[in-house]
């Protein structure tokens, strides 16, 4: 390698300190890639084995400058449990920078899954399900990129080593990453099952297989130890790339936003297995559920964000709702939960959180054989023909004065603003999805003679299953409440 070659892609290191991405691009991995951060004074004080690994790490440089087409496929495993993450990727690249992907995620545990599909259009966030039709969410998680996996060997303070046995015709380059920076933008990338808290270290332990005639990054594989208080967890994961025979274009990657959602079908007496399919609690790992608490003319409304693990909520954002609006956002990890009084002083609370998702899921399995289909009709016994009843379906339990058990079904919730002096009608509704069976709602209410609409209810709205990462939650809350919560 030439002498000048090598100081110009050295002098590109300085650059590292002034272009921080924020927390959203980082995780986009969409700024440009910057060359091998190793110093030397000069090429005479190189050895052979510094300068193969510069030329690597040059010929890796140079073949992402010419990337237009990339498909990525990474597998994310979680040490000692069951739950597992494939992407596919398709990635346009423009001038360095990733213009547009459509990732197609699969989330296992066991013999569940959910999948979802994702498109990044260089400028706005669209998802889908298998029978939803694309909607937009620009707090959509992102896809682990060709870009980020060579920001991450060739970029930061910490240094690389070559391999002196490889396959024939590739280098295989080894690197631990400790650069907060490059781990921060990973962690939101991987979408890692699990928050933890500001206190924890990671640890990226890489070996990359690169081609040695093309600097083509074949395979790169991670070991990710995350270390929280007392605890321990482990990562691995491996990604793979491959440039395209056809061509591929940043149109070419764009679905049709406007199509409709292709309704599930259901083989007669198959409903509840298909329920079961289309919510797979266990491989749901974050959701958004909005809390309406109304009790005659006193309410009030909560939007959780919610991440969440086989029933047990790990961390969550609350956001208090006012005049359509979040009016700050509530942090709570594990079982306490941190907020600000109105004087700015940090308040902490022990809390029993609820998997709110996981509850009405299964409460709705519970009781399948007990509902019924509710069709709202009006005063004079019409069907009421609303935008909700055209794309959701109602199932309607009742309990005849009978408060207790519509509290045992609510299990942890509290539902003490449901109940009424004298005789009263309780009940709860499931309101499902047509298309895709997934629960869309979980309202508990009570109802009395005098009354002339339900006013006494506990609504919750879920959405955006599995659509956004873990780390979006300390994104959203005052930093100083993160900083402050405990592992």
């Amino acid at each position: 390698m030439k002498k000048s070659t090598i100081i110009s892609l050295l002098s590109l290191a300085c650059l590292l300190t002034a272009c921080q991405a924020k927390p959203r691009d980082a995780a986009q991995g969409g700024d440009a890639l910057y060359g091998p951060p190793e110093s030397a004074t000069s090429q005479s004080s190189l050895d052979e084995a510094t300068r193969q690994r510069y030329q690597a790490l040059n010929m890796v440089h140079e073949f992402y400058e010419k990337l237009s087409a990339v498909q990525v496929k990474t597998s994310l495993n979680q040490e000692g449990g069951d739950w597992q993450s494939t992407v596919d990727s398709q990635q346009f690249y423009e001038e360095g920078a990733l213009k547009a992907y459509r990732s197609k995620v699969v989330t296992t545990v066991k013999d569940a899954h959910y999948d979802l599909e994702f498109y990044f259009d260089g400028e706005h966030h669209y998802v889908a399900s298998p029978h939803a039709a694309w909607s937009q969410n620009d707090n959509a998680k992102n896809s682990m990129s060709y870009l980020y996996w060579a920001k991450l060997l060739i970029e930061g303070d910490d240094n690389s080593v070559l391999d002196s046995e490889a396959p024939e015709g590739q280098w295989r380059i080894n690197k631990t990453v400790t650069n907060p920076d490059l781990i921060q933008g990973l962690v939101g990338l991987l979408d890692l099952p699990e928050s933890f808290s500001a206190q924890a270290t990671y640890q990226a332990d890489l070996t990359y297989l690169v081609d040695s005639e093309t600097g083509q990054m074949l395979e790169a594989a991670l070991k990710l130890t995350v270390t929280d208080g007392d605890s321990s967890h482990v990562y691995q994961a491996k990604s793979t790339s491959q440039v395209p025979e056809e061509s591929t274009t940043k149109d070419s990657l764009k679905p049709d936003l406007e199509a409709q959602a292709s309704p599930l079908e259901v083989a007669e007496g198959q409903w509840l297995e298909a329920f079961k399919a289309a919510n797979p609690t266990q491989a749901i790992t974050t959701y958004e559920v909005t809390e309406g608490r109304q009790a005659g003319d006193q309410d009030s409304n909560l939007l959780y964000l919610t991440n969440s693990q086989n029933g047990q909520v790990l961390a969550q954002a609350i956001g208090t709702i006012q005049d359509k609006q979040i009016k700050g956002y509530q942090y709570q990890l594990g079982q306490k939960r941190y907020s600000k009084t109105e004087d700015g002083s940090l308040k902490e609370e022990n809390v029993e959180p609820i998997d709110f998702y996981d509850l009405a899921v299964k409460s709705l399995i519970d009781h399948s054989d007990q509902v019924q289909t509710f069709n709202p009709t009006d005063e004079a016994g019409q069907p009421i023909n609303d935008t909700a009843s055209a794309t959701t379906t109602t199932y309607r339990l009742t309990f005849e004065n009978d408060y207790d058990g519509l509290a045992k079904l609510a299990g942890a919730i509290d539902i003490s603003n449901l109940k009424r002096e004298g005789e009263a009608v309780y009940g709860v509704d499931y309101v499902v999805n047509k298309a895709s069976l997934e629960l869309e709602g979980f309202y508990l209410w009570s109802l009395t003679a005098e009354d002339t609409a339900i006013t006494h209810v506990n609504r919750y709205s879920f959405r955006h299953l599995n659509q956004q990462a873990p780390s979006l939650i300390q994104f959203l809350v005052d930093p100083e409440l993160v900083k402050t919560a405990k592992p």
